[in-house]
């Protein structure tokens, strides 16, 4: 997955319908502004009560719950 992987999935979303952010390896990369090795994947943060909203922005994604981790 590259960082031009990454504004394509992520950028054409327009206005979400809560607050999200990005984090994991994809956070640091973009905090140092180039990527430092592959990803397989992009974690995203938000509220627990704004999961379902975000979801239904990402139709053909697979979401994984982790919490307390």
């Amino acid at each position: 997955m590259s960082f031009a992987y990454l504004q394509e999935q992520l950028f054409p979303l327009g206005n979400p319908p809560c607050r999200w952010h990005i984090s994991g390896g994809w956070a640091i990369d973009l905090f140092l502004g180039r990527q430092t090795r592959e990803h397989k994947d992009i974690d995203i943060s938000l509220a627990r009560q704004d999961q379902l909203l975000l979801q239904k922005s990402f139709p053909r994604s697979n979401f994984t719950c982790i919490e307390n981790g």
